[in-house]
């Protein structure tokens, strides 16, 4: 039998860069991706009201604060509204006017899994085909004047949550496709007479809604937050809680161990966009940095705070593994009252993810009162049929923005809010015709899209992984099965490569035809580097072998790899998708048990796809150089920590890849000797 020989110095980087892709990968992975948070809280409500009905419901305890520098008002249990559009069921209460729920549903643009949401103990998701994805924590859009001591649960949940407000209009447009609830709350601070009002607007088929939220001095005086502190006299801030964390709550599969909860929070501050990712263990998420990466400029302190270039955050949001949500602050140029001066977030964990960031107004005033109302438009300027972008003379954000610039008696906070899954066709309009109507805007904000993505490195990648999602819709729609389509687009990316991996094969073998004359250069120069070097390189010319050939397959194909990887990990249609056998959640790693004495999760995927790593190496590795032996059998085993705990998609993928690889080997590895059996003949 006929001896292995030595592989080339270039041929010994083929390891070596398959080493070097995993790593990324794994990188990419646990900077990027996690699982969705996971609890047994379920709703006590088991029925939907439709649109037009209302429940009573005390939503937020109320409290009492007896500090004389924090705003009084009336208590009490609020009216729950439910409101319905095609992405959206929502629960809005008069008790704080907020949000108190919101589901997103399945429709004809968003496919939830069925088997997650047929898994949640919440009997209106199973109902309406809906998953809770606010952690029954709701939306607040709430002012607040304390994060921190002495009233710091503020930043989780502020006082005025707990505000009895008056309902002050309540219609819908069946023609249009819209609905508004308008509530009104006096209140005081100190001696001086206040107006807060919270508008809400909600469009049938749009995953944006219209939050506006107005603060109004009503007496004839300057209004400030100045009190006397320790014999100094300071002017308070006013800060502005959006929203928590988002995700699902519910009966959804936990995590497995090594993989920690996503929770990402995301900005437009001073023309960047900044992204913030932290993971936590199996049972939290939160706002603050946990045990991973964490952008926090004052990690030390327990909150950060981003105030050094006032009047320039444009929007502000949080995101998890397949949600995402923000808000849009919606200001003229240059209006320097109405837009915030920065944001500020929690650096400890918080549990319940509520505590995670809230925007703020330094040295908050408003001027004396001014005559006449403040306009706000109405729905009946949302004629979406006869709007177009360039045809649009008067919306409702041209009849805001006028006002902002107008009124200096009131704070007017104009928010267009979206909520919805991470992708791009999630983000996307429905009727750009209405938006336009009522934001003065044909396309969704391009910066925000960035947070569909984790990472710079991720929306890279975003276009191979686009096409990919695409991909595994279409042959969803023919096979019923995700892991199916995952085996289909293994076996069609190995065709489509199959060119690239002969130029492989190739090289590989004019490699092992010249290795030992490579051997003779390599011990007759021993001693002489340059010298060897140039003989060797001699060699390739004189044989016509470039020994980069060899490798540009891998280099080719990698990028397409990552966007196969992004695709497996990040899309909602693999969430809780089985599979065959013991593979059940196509989006977790195929735990089959817990090994004794150790505890941790016995997964059989990333074992198969070890095994047919080696095997595949040992059929086309050609060497006996025990330094590359070793290489050849560390790099499974390095490849084996990082595919452990990642989703089983891309195990089955890559598992796929080296089956079909070694099948092909033996394939032509047999043509190749009947061929030369015929030849000899």
């Amino acid at each position: 039998m006929q001896e292995r020989e030595k592989k080339g110095p270039f041929g010994a980087l083929m390891p070596i860069i398959l080493m070097g892709g995993a790593l990324i990968l794994f990188m990419q992975y646990m900077k990027d991706d996690s699982k969705e948070p996971s609890s047994d809280t379920s709703s006590d409500t088991s029925s939907v009201p439709r649109s037009d009905k209302s429940v009573q419901k005390n939503t937020v305890s109320p409290r009492k604060f007896s500090t004389s520098h924090d705003f009084r008002f009336r208590e009490g249990k609020g009216r729950e509204e439910v409101v319905e559009t095609e992405p959206f069921l929502i629960f809005l209460s008069s008790q704080g006017a907020r949000i108190t729920r919101l589901y997103v549903k399945n429709h004809k643009n968003i496919s939830l899994p069925v088997s997650v949401v047929m898994a949640q103990k919440d009997p209106i998701s199973r109902k309406n085909g809906a998953i809770e994805i606010t952690r029954n924590q709701g939306m607040d859009f709430q002012p607040h004047l304390y994060y921190m001591d002495p009233h710091e649960e503020q930043l989780g949940n502020p006082s005025l949550n707990s505000a009895l407000f008056q309902i002050t209009n309540q219609e819908e447009s069946l023609d249009i496709g819209a609905m508004e609830i308008a509530y009104l709350l006096p209140l005081r601070f100190k001696n001086h007479r206040l107006e807060l009002q919270k508008i809400y607007r909600f469009y049938k088929k749009e995953n944006y809604f219209r939050q506006i939220t107005i603060l109004r001095n009503l007496e004839g005086r300057n209004f400030n937050f100045r009190y006397t502190v320790k014999g100094r006299e300071v002017y308070g801030s006013l800060f502005y809680k959006l929203f928590g964390s988002v995700g699902s709550v519910g009966n959804t599969p936990a995590p497995s161990p090594g993989i920690g909860h996503y929770s990402g929070r995301f900005f437009l501050y001073k023309d960047k966009f900044k992204r913030r990712n932290s993971f936590y263990g199996s049972n939290s998420l939160g706002g603050g940095c946990g045990g991973g990466p964490c952008a926090s400029q004052n990690s030390s302190e327990p909150y950060s705070r981003f105030f050094e270039a006032p009047n320039t955050l444009e929007f502000a949001g949080t995101s998890s593994r397949y949600f995402f949500a923000y808000s849009e602050f919606l200001v003229p140029e240059n209006d320097k009252q109405n837009r915030p001066d920065g944001y500020l977030y929690r650096n400890a964990e918080d549990p319940s993810g509520k505590e995670s960031f809230t925007t703020g107004f330094l040295n908050f005033r408003l001027a004396p009162r001014q005559a006449g109302r403040i306009q706000i438009g109405s729905l009946s300027l949302l004629d979406a049929k006869k709007s177009t972008p360039s045809s649009v003379i008067v919306s409702n954000r041209r009849v805001i923005e006028d006002q902002q610039g107008e009124r200096k008696d009131a704070l007017i906070l104009d928010n267009k809010v979206f909520v919805g899954i991470r992708s791009l066709r999630g983000h996307s309009f429905r009727e750009p015709s209405m938006m336009s109507s009522a934001f003065d805007v044909d396309k969704p904000n391009d910066d925000a899209e960035k947070a569909v993505y984790t990472s710079g490195y991720n929306e890279f990648f975003s276009g191979i992984q686009n096409v990919i999602v695409s991909l595994m819709r279409w042959l969803y729609q023919g096979t019923g099965n995700y892991g199916w389509c995952i085996v289909l687009i293994a076996i069609g990316f190995k065709l489509l490569t199959f060119p690239l991996s002969q130029v492989q094969v190739k090289s590989m073998r004019k490699m092992a035809e010249i290795r030992p004359e490579m051997d003779v250069i390599n011990q007759k120069y021993a001693k002489e580097p340059q010298e060897r070097q140039k003989k060797i390189m001699q060699l390739f010319k004189s044989h016509n072998i470039n020994p980069l050939r060899g490798c540009l397959p891998i280099l080719i194909q990698m990028p397409i790899f990552v966007g196969l990887f992004n695709a497996f990990s990040n899309s909602i249609e693999l969430w809780h998708s089985p599979f065959i056998f013991w593979m059940q959640d196509l989006s977790r790693p195929d735990t089959v048990g817990t090994i004794p004495f150790l505890g941790f999760g016995l997964n059989i995927l990333p074992l198969l796809m070890i095994g047919s790593q080696i095997l595949y190496q040992r059929f086309t590795t050609i060497s006996s150089d025990p330094q590359q032996k070793m290489l050849m059998y560390l790099m499974p085993v390095i490849m084996l920590f990082f595919f452990w705990s990642i989703p089983s998609g891309v195990t089955l993928y890559w598992t796929l890849q080296n089956f079909i690889s070694i099948a092909w080997h033996l394939v032509s590895g047999f043509v190749g000797k009947q061929k030369m059996v015929a030849t000899v003949s």
